[in-house]
């Protein structure tokens, strides 16, 4: 899956849709992790759309260094 995330992510750069795979592909996981440190749903929630709202804003500036973006 690692090379699939470094190609996905290099289309997320110039394609709404690409980063809407990466979103569902990763919303779960990251909400979950959220949850377990946090422990309140309507937290995690918000948690969980920060990291991506912030995902989107610098994306460009991501540079794939060979491991999955939840490193």
């Amino acid at each position: 899956m690692l090379d699939n995330d470094q190609t996905l992510i290099e289309q997320a750069k110039h394609d709404p849709q690409a980063f809407a795979r990466l979103y569902d592909r990763y919303v779960d996981r990251i909400y979950r992790y959220a949850y377990r440190q946090t422990g309140d749903e309507a937290l995690a929630q918000d948690v969980t759309a920060v990291t991506f709202e912030r995902a989107l804003r610098h994306i460009q500036r991501y540079q794939w260094r060979g491991q999955s973006v939840l490193a």
